[in-house]
């Protein structure tokens, strides 16, 4: 087994061991371990899980939206990404509504409005934000290009002051970058980590964050990690897991390889630009996502 999917597995199996069950706003049971992370240096592979099949194209589609503070549901769609469709702006849709939430193209100031426009009061996806509020990528490339070893170069999407407006809290909220070794690295901080749905794809947009911003600043790429703050399986998801453990465990199939467009930079990116050379995987597995 490749090392990083034996990485992720040992989380997996370290929750279904030591995990505590709590309640959850979902109405589901989880399993829970406080203070887990993983960490990979993409150069020797692209991380993304080989024993099941994980969607590159929604993670490449949902981080083009973001890097473009787009906000509108159509747009994520189009781009394959799903992610969203059970989601919009709670003050347009309450979340007790889930055919009126499905139906609303308004996501609100979610993860990437903040990145490019924090701090601005959000009205909707129609309305335009250039130039308005503070720029946190903008900021980072800049900085990567004049300091790189500051310590401050942070993109949150955390913003107290405008939550009731978006269409759902971010999960992992921070992104901080450092250079180190002639080496860019990025660590992600989740306060919530949905382990088999939320991670796989969390980890696959890190590492292409890390890769494109290192193609915008010319360096070197080095490691992705997430740090999760609530680390948990869902009760629906433990009997699934079970069936096909001892077969993912079994998986020799090795990690692919990023291919990157020359042209494609943090600002321009579009999900045609990012391919993954020679992705395996095994037998596809569905889980039911919890809303």
């Amino acid at each position: 087994m490749n090392k990083y999917n034996q990485q992720y597995l040992n989380l997996v199996e370290d929750i279904l061991t030591n995990g505590k069950e709590a309640p959850c706003r979902t109405g589901n049971k989880v399993l829970v371990c406080l203070n887990k992370s993983l960490t990979w240096n993409v150069n020797e592979g692209f991380p993304i899980l080989t024993f099941r099949q994980i969607p590159f194209k929604g993670a490449k589609g949902e981080l083009s939206c973001f890097v473009q503070g787009i906000t509108d549901k159509k747009i994520y769609q189009e781009r394959g990404c799903n992610y969203w469709n059970y989601w919009c702006n709670p003050t347009k849709v309450p979340y007790s509504n889930k055919e009126g939430m499905k139906e609303e193209r308004d996501l609100g100031n979610i993860y990437g409005f903040s990145w490019r426009h924090f701090g601005v009061d959000y009205k909707d996806y129609n309305t335009d934000y250039s130039e308005k509020g503070c720029d946190q990528l903008a900021q980072v490339i800049n900085k990567l290009k004049t300091d790189p070893y500051d310590r401050r170069m942070i993109i949150t999407a955390w913003d107290p002051a405008h939550m009731n407006t978006m269409g759902l809290p971010p999960c992992l909220h921070t992104w901080q970058f450092n250079y180190l070794d002639n080496k860019l690295h990025l660590t992600g901080l989740q306060r919530s980590a949905d382990t088999i749905l939320g991670v796989p794809a969390d980890m696959i947009q890190g590492a292409l964050l890390l890769h494109l911003v290192a193609q915008t600043v010319n360096m070197q790429p080095g490691t992705i990690t997430l740090e999760f703050c609530n680390c948990h399986i869902y009760d629906n998801h433990i009997p699934i897991i079970k069936e096909h453990l001892e077969t993912w465990k079994n998986c020799e199939i090795s990690l692919p390889k990023l291919v990157l467009d020359e042209e494609a930079t943090v600002f321009n990116f579009l999900p045609d630009m990012a391919k993954l050379d020679d992705y395996q995987y095994g037998e596809k597995v569905s889980f039911e996502i919890a809303v």
